[in-house]
């Protein structure tokens, strides 16, 4: 498991921080990842909507992960922590921190922290309960902005969404199929949220939309039939034919 302080997050109102159209400070900024599996005890990952059999709308995945904490290195008040952020005055291991979680080199979930509990059991020992959810639960406070779409299939209205909210813009963040539903002109506002307003397009699609383990975006298209011509011989003298024992016909 590993934790990440964003280093080089866009913030509104700052003079450096907020510039707009500035390539150093970015919407989702760059996190700097520490490894912290030592303390871990337990994970547990829920990847959202189980299977494109059920609801269709997009559900954040989530990931609870229990920290066993002997040395206070996730004290909310421990000033001495490796993670306690001195210019903020805080823990560094707080809300909004990105948490990646992999196994033998393979990532299993990627998201942000949520929640965080402590419970102090002994003197000496505290567990630490950090609920994460990926990316699909901050889309709920992004909103779409202004534009009117030309004729599109679904995945390439969902891919211009996210280039006009900033999200998922760098190689490797997106694995969108094209999808079957062709969407209209209507011109789209900011009354919806990004995640709502991708719901919509879902909705027509009849897909899914989630947050792959590694982080990325992913759209799967409307599951769709194979029909083939099937040809089947019934006869009594082996080979590839069917056999059969009793044939009857009836005119009714």
């Amino acid at each position: 498991m590993d934790y990440g302080q964003t280093t080089n997050a866009f913030i509104v109102g700052d003079a450096v921080k907020g510039v707009i159209g500035s390539t150093t400070y970015l919407i989702e900024g760059q996190p700097l990842y520490v490894d912290v599996t030592t303390y871990v005890k337990t994970v547990a990952i829920n990847r959202g909507r189980q299977n494109r059999y059920r609801d269709i709308s997009g559900q954040a995945g989530n990931a609870t992960i229990i920290l066993e904490d002997r040395d206070w290195s996730f004290s909310l008040v421990n000033t001495g922590s490796p993670y306690y952020n001195s210019t903020a005055g805080r823990l560094g291991f707080e809300l909004n921190t990105n948490v990646r979680i992999s196994r033998n080199g393979t990532y299993l979930f990627v998201g942000i922290v949520v929640a965080y509990n402590q419970t102090i059991e002994k003197p000496n020992r505290s567990i630490v309960t950090v609920s994460c959810s990926d990316k699909l639960f901050s889309m709920n406070n992004i909103n779409v902005t202004n534009f009117t779409p030309v004729v599109q299939y679904s995945g390439a209205r969902i891919g211009t969404v996210l280039d006009n909210a900033g999200l998922f813009t760098k190689p490797g963040d997106r694995d969108i199929d094209t999808g079957i539903g062709k969407l209209g002109t209507a011109p789209v506002d900011q009354s919806a949220s990004v995640i709502e307003y991708l719901q919509r397009i879902n909705v027509a699609e009849m897909g899914r939309i989630f947050i792959k383990a590694n982080g990325a975006f992913g759209f799967d298209k409307r599951l769709t039939g194979d029909y083939q011509a099937i040809e089947a011989t019934l006869a009594d003298t082996g080979g590839t034919a069917i056999p059969f024992t009793d044939f009857e016909i009836i005119n009714s």
